[in-house]
């Protein structure tokens, strides 16, 4: 059973391949039938990488200035930056082979401009308490190999095995990207 306690009441999904598959198409019935909004994209990779503009921006100020996203949007640096973070994802999509259209570049400042202003991200919140963060993994996947983003580490693509929770040991292993910088905390 899931229990929705707040936050947005929609998902959206698709195949990776954008094609509309019918297991795709169950979910989507399902999605309805429980009634909650529920989109079956044929550009899932666009709409994941909007995603991330967002996400990015959000957890990187709020954690590297230690403000609420109220305050970020009212310092003119800080917005700023919250803006160039959000073109530097699109370029690093572009580079990957998703353009990331601008209006969903224009709809992560508008989703900005519309969080609760005391507003601070998780990553912010782990970092204040000392808590393990999803950085340098994070890190590691966005320069992970991608000479386009100017990264200068050595990082790397590598295979793990898939955990097999009754799937057979045949199953396509996983990729992972592995970043020295990243785990030495040297960064770019």
């Amino acid at each position: 059973m899931i229990v929705h306690t707040g936050g947005p009441t929609s998902i959206t999904f698709g195949e990776l391949d954008g094609q509309v598959t019918e297991r795709a198409q169950r979910l989507l019935d399902r999605c309805q039938q429980a009634g909650f909004a529920a989109e079956l994209s044929e550009s899932i990779k666009t709409v994941l990488w909007a995603k991330l503009a967002f996400i990015c921006a959000q957890a990187g100020m709020t954690a590297a200035v230690r403000l609420p996203i109220g305050e970020i949007r009212t310092v003119d640096a800080a917005w700023a930056a919250f803006q160039k973070l959000v073109a530097e994802v699109a370029a690093v999509a572009e580079a990957d082979g998703t353009p990331l259209p601008p209006a969903a570049q224009q709809r992560a400042l508008t989703l900005a401009q519309s969080v609760e202003p005391g507003s601070f991200s998780s990553l912010h919140d782990d970092l204040v308490a000392g808590r393990r963060m999803e950085l340098r993994p994070c890190t590691a996947w966005w320069c992970g190999g991608r000479p386009s983003t100017g990264c200068r580490c050595r990082c790397r693509k590598r295979s793990t095995p898939s955990s097999s929770h009754g799937r057979s040991a045949t199953s396509t292993p996983r990729r992972e990207w592995t970043c020295s910088r990243a785990r030495s905390g040297r960064g770019r």
